[in-house]
């Protein structure tokens, strides 16, 4: 089967110009008409792009450069978007590619809660009865 892309014209401040913004991303949730200038501007124009970000190259990162902190801009710079909103539309776009399944996104039931509980009163869960201590630091 061949795919068909269809990109996207845009009113921008320089003229209507083309942003090679595929359909599939357009149409994940939360992403505005602005944005997708943004995403097309910064090379990220189809969803397997879009699924290759982590929410850094989206939102703006700080790294150590000559031993200076320098920040880099995301994608996404400037606009009103949370991180967890971000990763929520990065792992949409996985599932939509087929790196992931639906399934690998549910949380697994807490059934740690019950254990939890019955340790604070000072009972050792059966988890726990068998666990070997955790390591301790080296003292500097």
């Amino acid at each position: 089967m061949k795919a068909r892309t269809h990109y996207l014209w845009f009113n921008t401040a320089k003229k209507q110009e083309i942003i090679d913004v595929t359909d599939e991303v357009a149409e994940l949730s939360g992403l505005t008409p602005a944005m997708l200038v943004a995403l097309g501007e910064n090379e990220i124009k189809t969803m397997e792009d879009f699924a290759g970000c982590a929410s850094d190259d989206l939102l703006g990162y700080t790294e150590m450069r000559d031993k200076e902190r320098v920040y880099v801009p995301g994608a996404l710079e400037g606009f009103e978007i949370l991180a967890d909103e971000v990763n929520e539309m990065i792992m949409s776009a996985r599932v939509q590619v087929g790196w992931i399944s639906q399934e690998d996104l549910i949380k697994p039931e807490e059934s740690e809660g019950e254990e939890g509980e019955e340790g604070e009163e000072g009972e050792a869960s059966e988890g726990t009865k068998d666990a070997e201590p955790a390591e301790k630091a080296p003292e500097a």
